[in-house]
């Protein structure tokens, strides 16, 4: 193992064995140039097969490195970490790990870094979007628009003192309610777990196990929770039936943290004012879904991360953690497995 010692007598390794795809050699190959890394790397196919060697090989044995970059799935990831004996770092540019094996990485010590707030800046931009479109009925002109029909009996609305509930306060939360501070919206939160610093821009602030009622009082929730067996259908249809008639309901997290069945019924029955949604229980959602084809529903492909800026950001973030691990220290934005994120 390659080590150097800098002026200020600190030891870095200089030596790095990993693992990824080939857009994540060509990447990682660049950063290590620059960081002056002698990077080892093997390859791995859209299938989780090694290119170029025997799955046997003593390469895969070496590697200590594997960067989830790009596009890829739970299932490709697992694949991958189960060919690499001796793999002690996972590094994924997501956040999500219900698609992940965790209980792999709790029995072989792995750890696994996120993308952090890669993403957050889309996301939060994407649900103030959806604010905004409900409050000035968006969807209602444009139809007229199409149809070349001048109607304007339909009352608009202000953002100013909406109230807003963030359910789960991570990074996309978090921005969320830096964002509606200038639009003058009175905004809550809730975590499971204790934020020990109380968070800016917050009305309320809530943790516990127990969701407050205030959120059934909100005119928008905005879901940002981890899908985990703690969450999974934490609003179901007792939750549902609580809301306001009007609410609008943003969700760029994890479809199942509704109960989709019953999301579905009250949508047919008209129980809210508008749904944004980003994220479904199966996905692409099924075309017999209820919730496509309504005037009070869009649907996106979980695509509110979309940026010309995200890939950039992962890179940026993977530097930074590479920086770290060749000093001997623990990357950011490790997962607590139990925890689920």
């Amino acid at each position: 193992m390659g080590v150097c010692v800098p002026r200020d007598g600190e030891i870095k390794r200089t030596k790095l064995h990993a693992a990824g795809s080939p857009e994540a050699n060509r990447v990682l190959s660049k950063l290590a140039a620059e960081m002056g890394i002698e990077l080892h790397f093997v390859e791995f196919d859209p299938q989780g097969e090694p290119i170029g060697l025997d799955g046997s090989s003593e390469d895969l044995s070496v590697v200590e490195l594997f960067w989830a970059h790009g596009r890829f799935t739970g299932g490709w990831v697992s694949k991958v970490t189960s060919k690499l004996p001796n793999l002690r770092w996972v590094h994924s540019d997501f956040v999500g790990i219900d698609a992940i094996d965790k209980d792999e990485f709790l029995r072989r010590g792995i750890v696994l870094s996120n993308g952090g707030d890669n993403f957050a800046r889309p996301m939060a931009e994407w649900v103030m979007m959806g604010m905004l479109v409900s409050a000035k009925r968006f969807i209602h002109y444009q139809k007229l628009s199409e149809a070349r029909s001048w109607d304007p009996s339909v009352e608009l609305d202000e953002l100013s003192r909406k109230r807003v509930f963030l359910l789960g306060f991570g990074s996309v939360n978090r921005l969320v309610a830096e964002m509606c501070e200038p639009f003058n919206m009175e905004v809550s939160a809730w975590t499971r777990t204790e934020h020990k610093v109380v968070p800016p821009h917050l009305r309320n602030y809530y943790f516990g196990n127990e969701i407050p009622s205030e959120i059934y009082e909100s005119d928008f929730l905005v879901v940002g929770v981890p899908h985990t067996p703690s969450t999974h259908h934490l609003l179901g249809e007792a939750e549902l039936s609580r809301f306001k008639d009007d609410v609008v309901i943003i969700n760029p997290a994890r479809g199942a943290i509704f109960d989709e069945v019953a999301l579905a019924k009250a949508v047919e029955a008209s129980r809210f004012g508008y749904l944004l949604l980003d994220a479904f229980e199966v996905e692409p959602l099924e075309s017999g879904s209820a919730l496509w084809g309504r005037k009070d529903v869009t649907v996106y492909p979980h695509h509110s991360w979309s940026s010309p800026k995200v890939t950039t950001n992962a890179i940026n973030r993977m530097r930074r953690q590479l920086d770290l691990w060749m000093r001997g220290e623990e990357p950011e934005g490790t997962v607590d497995f139990r925890a689920g994120y």
